[in-house]
């Protein structure tokens, strides 16, 4: 049974170096802030000085997955079926070492290892789609032994502008149709998807025909220029996606993948651990209320926001006012009483007030900003809670959502 919860990469730089104890709290903490599973590339497990830091995350029960990467300067760019076999035995090497590492340590079996498509280096791109069908036809067999699921990365088409394997979702469903392994599959990068969508036109989601080939996802957000997997710590969240993978039957790992390079490393543990508990709360909440999922037909909308029916207590000045009907998302809320702009503190669930300030009035609705410090993680706690009715079990007691 596969579990199902929120994900991240390992931040490296941040704990690479670091004590023990350190190390073990920050894994704690994503832990504590509903991370259930750490994304790891496949070198960092075979480097002997890691081990202490993969242990921490096995000590906190948490899960992993595996990135893959090049091996002397081989992947997945095929010119001919000699090239397919030599990056074959490269990568089953890697794999087999790393398997016996984790499962030295404790972890299960079942773990995804995600692959780029490479490079498109032929002058029929029917040669390149054949070439890594089978190299993924035949590694997703190897590799079922090892309970290892092979899985190829939807990519994208200017973050950076190579042409590569993936980066279409015709490329997805053409590998679909030359492999025939039910230990192959595809690892859903929302980022990547949003990214074509926004930029080129391209489908957002998924054709309906590989569906059922989706078995994990990376989400974050895009740049402009060459710049790619930026946190998500305010702003658009992609529920869309989100929304699209827990109508679609979806169990699995939704994982964020950051850039750790574009994270202020002073602050880092407090900033992922905002996105990841964010995150969590989202999609047990859509899972909760999966009869009621809407798709958006604006993609760009800001922020998910959320319909409260019963009331909330409004002030004006310092004096209670009113009891009213309201929307809500991490950072403003909306009222359908558009004619009162004075509004400057809201009282929530036991005596919790947030502050506001009117912005304009939209579509018959009062928009005020939250103006309390969300970049507080029990602030933020508190309004994460609230929004998406949060009845969270204790860390210990956290494994994954149960659906």
């Amino acid at each position: 049974m596969r579990r199902v919860g929120v994900g991240i990469d390992l931040n490296t730089r941040a704990l690479n170096g670091k004590s023990i104890k350190y190390v073990d709290e920050y894994i704690r903490g994503l832990r504590e802030h509903r991370v259930i599973n750490v994304d790891l590339i496949v070198n960092y497990v075979l480097d002997d000085n890691n081990r202490y830091i993969i242990d921490a995350i096995h000590n906190n029960g948490l899960s992993v997955s595996l990135h893959s990467n090049g091996i002397n300067d081989i992947y997945t760019t095929f010119h001919s079926s000699k090239d397919v076999n030599s990056s074959i035995e490269l990568q089953l090497n890697a794999l087999n070492k790393a398997n016996d590492i984790l499962r030295g340590i404790g972890f299960e079996g079942g773990i995804p290892v995600v692959y780029h498509g490479g490079e498109v280096v032929n002058k029929d791109r029917k040669i390149d789609i054949q070439l890594a069908a089978e190299f993924f036809e035949e590694l997703s067999r190897k590799a079922y032994v090892l309970d290892m699921e092979i899985l190829t990365e939807s990519l994208s088409l200017n973050h950076p502008k190579v042409d590569c394997i993936g980066n279409n979702w015709i490329d997805l469903q053409e590998l679909n149709r030359n492999i025939s392994s039910k230990n192959w599959g595809i690892c859903w990068d929302t980022g990547h998807t949003r990214g074509n969508a926004e930029e080129e036109g391209k489908m957002t989601f998924p054709p309906i025909n590989i569906l059922d080939k989706i078995k994990f996802t990376h989400i974050h957000h895009m740049g402009e220029d060459s710049v790619d997997h930026l946190p998500i710590i305010s702003g658009e969240w992609q529920d869309n996606e989100v929304k699209f993978l827990i109508l679609s039957n979806y169990k699995g790992i939704f994982s964020l993948e950051y850039d750790f390079r574009l994270v202020d490393e002073e602050n880092h543990a407090e900033l992922i651990y905002l996105s990841t508990y964010r995150l969590a709360a989202m999609i047990d909440y859509f899972y909760r209320n999966s009869k009621d999922i809407v798709l958006l037909d604006n993609i760009r909308r800001s922020n998910l926001r959320v319909d409260k029916k019963r009331p909330m207590k409004v002030i004006r000045k310092g004096k209670v006012l009113d009891e009213i009907d309201y929307q809500i998302s991490i950072d403003s809320i909306m009222f359908k009483k558009s004619d009162i702009r004075d509004y400057n503190q809201i009282i929530i669930d036991d005596g919790y007030v947030l502050n506001v300030e009117y912005l304009g009035s939209r579509d018959g609705m009062a928009i005020y900003k939250i103006q309390n410090n969300i970049y507080n993680l029990d602030e933020y706690r508190r309004i994460i809670d609230f929004i998406f009715d949060m009845k969270w079990a204790s860390s210990a007691e956290y494994n994954s959502m149960n659906i």
